[in-house]
């Protein structure tokens, strides 16, 4: 770990490690955020939501996978991520659109709440300033103001929760444990940050097996929000290339692309949970034997805690596996310059 930390040392040069490590510690704090104009938004709830819109992109769109993942089971409209310029055309005033920009001035967000404004649907806001807050203070929209100081990838924590909270004000979670067992992960996320930035963590490991690979991520559908998540954060973190699939489809396409294939530096990484349906854990099982002379393979799996730590345990893993991989890389995890490039350009 001492060579670890003295290459942090030299190649971190913003301390991502210390906002991978605030990511419960966000959490935490959310629940002290206030919801502005709350008031206004109970006036829209009078015929009910009909379904739940939240726009966003980059990192300030995984916090809306990441609340979908742990409440779909427990709420009875549907949740759309929507990482587009305009609204779904069945977006009605019935539709509750959470607008999710860290920035507040991401050129796509910005769209999907103009087109709000003419729909004469009133959003939610979720930002720290910009264009977004200004307009939703000017239009007396709801609106919950995020600190600032973090890159969006690493604002996870507040704007999973807040997107969180705020459906769940609303009363439309049917399960109220959800929130206790969010709350009760915070302590369970600090203890485990603390083993991940120590001597002989499980992340590092991981890492100094697959950071010059390429990584292909398998989990079912109930998890892809966690893949996702994880290719993400090797694109942004690791500046590393990698994909991710899901179960059952895998098996009915990619299960066949390793034939004429370049198969000699891939590492599969099989993502799973308990609360996977049998179906997929016995395709997955299948498909890892089928795919056995392919590559090298990693499990990550938790157990031992409810659904709701073992999700964000995991979401936490990934990305310590991501920073750990561009360490190893001789690689600063902070900057994006082509990202910002690419902006200045449009």
């Amino acid at each position: 770990m001492d060579d670890i930390l003295n290459k942090i040392k030299a190649i971190d040069s913003e301390k991502m490690y210390k906002s991978i490590n605030s990511f419960p510690v966000q959490i935490e704090k959310s629940y002290d955020l206030k919801v502005q104009n709350i008031m206004k938004n109970i006036s829209i709830t009078e015929g009910g939501f009909t379904n739940i819109i939240i726009c966003g992109m980059g990192g300030s769109a995984i916090g809306g996978n990441l609340c979908k993942t742990i409440i779909d089971f427990d709420i009875n409209i549907n949740i759309f991520i929507n990482k587009e310029y305009k609204l779904p055309n069945w977006a009605l005033k019935s539709s509750l659109v959470i607008i999710s920009s860290y920035s507040g001035n991401t050129e796509e967000t910005i769209s999907c709440y103009n087109e709000c404004i003419k729909k004469n649907i009133s959003p939610v806001v979720i930002t720290t300033g910009g264009y977004l807050f200004d307009k939703a203070k000017k239009n007396n929209n709801v609106y919950i103001e995020i600190p600032k100081g973090y890159q969006p990838r690493a604002a996870l924590g507040f704007s999973f929760t807040l997107i969180f909270l705020f459906i769940n004000k609303l009363n439309l979670i049917n399960n109220k444990n959800l929130k206790k067992q969010i709350n009760s992960s915070i302590q369970l996320l600090k203890e485990f940050n603390m083993e991940m930035f120590s001597n002989n963590n499980a992340a590092l490991d991981l890492a100094s097996e697959i950071y010059n690979k390429y990584i292909v991520i398998y989990s079912s559908q109930t998890l892809e929000s966690i893949s996702y998540r994880f290719r993400c954060q090797l694109a942004e973190n690791s500046k590393i290339i990698s994909s991710h699939f899901i179960f059952p489809e895998q098996n009915h396409n990619e299960i066949e692309a390793f034939q004429n294939s370049n198969v000699n530096n891939i590492a599969f990484i099989w993502l799973s949970d308990e609360s996977d349906s049998k179906k997929i854990t016995h395709r997955m099982k299948i498909t890892k034997d089928l795919l056995s002379n392919i590559g090298s393979h990693y499990s990550i799996c938790f157990n031992k805690v409810n659904r709701v730590g073992r999700i964000l345990k995991m979401i936490s893993y990934v990305d310590w596996i991501s920073y750990y991989c561009a360490i190893l890389n001789n690689t600063d995890p902070s900057p994006v310059n082509k990202i910002k490039r690419l902006k200045a350009l449009l």
